[in-house]
């Protein structure tokens, strides 16, 4: 296993707004991709949706959602019946499932989780969890009269409370970013990056732009990159030392007539809390890849260049990690193997690349009853 070298970093900041898509529903107009044999395509469900037919509409999408293998449908067929799953459970009052619809939609986007299509469904299932009997109302205004509740089965009455949802969130989001861009943890610069994820997808939903968010990022950016890359290079320098660690090879042995024999051998492999510790690092890890990527959708050029190196990075350690959290490390190792005292030569050649050879007596091992030999550093073998 090979880690990713060194992070590149850039120093420019520069916001700018992502291009505008139209919003994306599910429509006719939509290609109707291949559907398996027998299975209800976006088309049918979506003409149960027009006739009134919610739950038979909910029970056929289901039934397309769950094909797998070579029945399977294809993302913008998915993402359109995930729509229409989610409207129809909106029609029977089901606000959770149908929020919970669009937050499996925003998967699919086929503009990808950056575009427009996504934060429209980002926000739409935001918009459901907040609203009371498919109506939302919109946070009192000091100065300003009532506001009237919205429906939120209307897109017209949707735009509306994405606006309104974006004016109530900015200056709280705002406050959130100014307080982080000056800490010197991770865990307030990642959530601060969350809620500027959340701000640009209502910012993008209600007026196709995100000059506004861009411009509150700005201040965090180069702080949490900068934060994240070192981050992401020390937990990668912990994970090939753990490796290291675990790669080495030891050769258990035990008195054997006229010679030992090896009653176990192999890699030394990690321990359960180093293995814990390993599938921690895989997360947080996969967390910074994806705080970079929401990032990097706010900015163009050499900024976004830089965010997404950090984003691989990340990426890259986090497989490495979860590859090694998910050795088996008892495929590395033999038993009743006899050894010879006399005939010398080096010892049996360490698995995966490992380099490091150790020798302990008979129980002291994973399996054996505590030992008072001193067994030297690494060769505990794993609990």
């Amino acid at each position: 296993m090979t880690l990713v070298g060194g992070l590149a970093l850039s120093c420019a900041v520069l916001a700018a707004p992502a291009p505008r898509a139209a919003p994306r529903a599910a429509s006719a107009a939509t290609a109707e991709a291949p559907a398996g044999k027998g299975l209800p395509t976006s088309g049918q469900v979506r003409e149960l949706f027009e006739q009134g037919d919610y739950a038979q509409a909910i029970k056929q999408a289901t039934t397309a959602l769950a094909a797998r293998g070579a029945d399977a449908v294809a993302g913008n067929q998915r993402h359109d019946l995930l729509v229409l799953k989610g409207e129809a459970q909106l029609k029977l009052k089901n606000l959770n499932a149908a929020a919970a619809a669009f937050d499996e939609a925003e998967r699919f986007a086929p503009d990808g989780v950056a575009g427009e299509t996504a934060a429209v469904d980002r926000s739409t299932a935001e918009l459901f969890r907040r609203s009371k009997g498919g109506t939302y109302t919109p946070p009192v205004r000091k100065g300003a009269a009532a506001p009237a509740p919205l429906d939120v089965s209307e897109p017209a009455a949707r735009k509306a409370a994405f606006a309104a949802m974006f004016e109530e969130a900015r200056p709280k989001v705002a406050a959130a970013v100014k307080s982080a861009s000056l800490a010197r943890q991770l865990p307030a610069l990642l959530d601060a990056a969350k809620m500027l994820r959340d701000l640009r997808a209502l910012e993008l939903a209600s007026s196709g732009e995100t000059k506004e968010t861009g411009k509150i990022a700005a201040d965090l950016t180069p702080r949490a990159r900068s934060l994240m890359a070192r981050a992401v290079g020390d937990m990668a320098d912990t994970v090939q030392k753990l490796e290291a660690k675990a790669m080495q090879v030891y050769n258990q042995v035990t008195p054997a007539g006229g010679g030992m024999r090896a009653a176990e051998s192999g890699a030394v492999g990690l321990t359960i809390d180093e293995t814990s510790r390993v599938r921690r690092i895989a997360g947080d890890c996969s967390r910074v890849a994806g705080v970079a990527s929401d990032l990097k959708a706010l900015f163009p050029a050499d900024e976004a260049d830089a965010l997404r190196t950090l984003r691989d990075d990340a990426d890259a350690v986090a497989r490495h990690a979860t590859q090694l959290a998910d050795t088996r490390w008892d495929d590395y190792r033999a038993a009743d193997e006899y050894v010879d005292p006399n005939a010398g030569g080096p010892p049996p050649p360490p698995p995966r690349g490992g380099t490091n050879f150790v020798q302990r007596p008979a129980g002291t091992g994973r399996n054996g009853p505590p030992s008072n030999v001193s067994r030297g550093v690494g060769t505990g073998g794993p609990r």
